[in-house]
């Protein structure tokens, strides 16, 4: 299941009970060095209202879309407006964890459905679940956990684990520990936004860890990746990441380099790409990222019967 198909499912309950249009508060990080994560899933949201006609439900959908720079407080700013002047039916396009439990809050609060497309805070997918907060990609710990039965059916003895200092890296570490049943050298949590990565790189040399996993999404994994290639690192420490730390955007920067990197990821369908000749892209061609997927790919479904 995915974004698209949630907001339809809903929008078809509001057209049964006479309204005449969706409309969708999309709050994302559209700006600064971890924007590509929050562009992909608004190109893929648009490029999926486009092709079911500009509707959903069979209602027209207007998107107002607002840009939170990876701030809760301009986050939470949108969220009170779109709710409270523009009511909104959705909320919608949130990146990172830390928005996350910014915003959904005052959504949940008001009745109005938060839909998550990427971040799935463990308080929400677990304690704190609520009627109204879908999540349509995957539990914040999911990936996590999957790295850390990977290490663990590997026979690694000792990692070092770095993410973050915000709620998706904390429900990351409790995730890989959740699996991993070696010792965990360290546990290194950086400023989320960071990209100078020197001082842990030398820590992680110091450590000499069997294994590195590392949870640092958009433009930080970018800089991070680079910079661990360029100290040598790689020749020395194996290292594992989710899928989002190696979908082609950070391939595409990061080049030959990333060879030999471990990730733990679902597979997408051969010909799940934005380009197909039947379906038009607005955002280039080029195969959909995990983000985009979880918004476009769920769109063909009820399109097509697919």
């Amino acid at each position: 299941m995915r974004t698209i198909v949630f907001v339809m499912s809903i929008a078809a309950a509001l057209a049964a009970h006479g309204a005449d249009k969706v409309k969708i508060g999309f709050i994302s990080t559209l700006s600064g060095p971890n924007a590509a994560i929050g562009s992909d899933i608004r190109d893929g949201f648009n490029l999926a209202i486009k092709l079911n006609g500009g509707k959903l439900g069979g209602l027209p959908v207007e998107v107002l879309v607002g840009d939170d720079q990876l701030k809760p407080e301009n986050a939470k700013q949108l969220a009170e407006r779109y709710l409270r002047l523009d009511k909104v039916d959705f909320i919608t396009g949130v990146v990172f964890s830390n928005i996350v439990v910014a915003v959904a809050p005052d959504a949940l609060a008001s009745k109005v459905f938060f839909i998550s497309p990427n971040a799935g805070p463990a308080q929400y997918t677990g304690a704190q679940c609520d009627p109204f907060f879908f999540a349509a990609s995957w539990p914040s710990e999911a990936y996590s956990e999957a790295a850390g039965q990977y290490v663990t059916s590997k026979g690694i003895k000792n990692v070092l684990f770095l993410a973050p200092n915000y709620v998706g890296g904390q429900d990351a570490a409790t995730g890989f520990k959740r699996y991993y049943k070696g010792k965990l050298v360290d546990e290194m949590y950086t400023k989320l936004g960071q990209l100078d990565y020197a001082a842990e790189l030398s820590q992680i040399r110091a450590a000499k860890p069997e294994a590195l996993y590392v949870f640092l999404p958009g433009g930080m994994g970018i800089n991070f990746i680079k910079q661990f290639v360029a100290a040598g690192l790689s020749a020395e420490v194996p290292l594992v990441v989710p899928g989002f730390v190696d979908d082609q955007d950070i391939v595409r920067a990061v080049g030959e380099p990333m060879l030999g990197m471990f990730d733990t990821t679902w597979i997408t369908r051969p010909t799940g790409n934005s380009c197909r000749p039947s379906k038009p892209s607005t955002s280039g061609c080029r195969p959909a990222t995990p983000h985009q997927a979880t918004t476009l790919h769920s769109s063909w479904t009820p399109a097509s019967g697919a």
